[in-house]
């Protein structure tokens, strides 16, 4: 997202989704970390979707940018 915010400031107004996905994504980073040690299944699952959602920002600012 922050690369976002520095290649096109004006991409949040003009794409949905994509401040739910940087709040889902920053939860899923949270639980990540505190389930790493204690829960490692739950620790990979999150770390996947912390990529997928890096994937679909990628996405949007490629779309965007062409």
């Amino acid at each position: 997202m922050n690369l976002c915010d520095q290649l096109s400031p004006e991409l949040k107004q003009s794409s949905p989704w994509l401040n739910e996905v940087s709040i889902y994504y920053r939860a899923i980073a949270r639980l990540e970390q505190v389930s790493k040690a204690k829960i490692p299944s739950i620790s990979a699952w999150a770390a996947r979707e912390m990529q997928t959602c890096a994937r679909y920002v990628a996405v949007v600012l490629i779309r965007t940018l062409q």
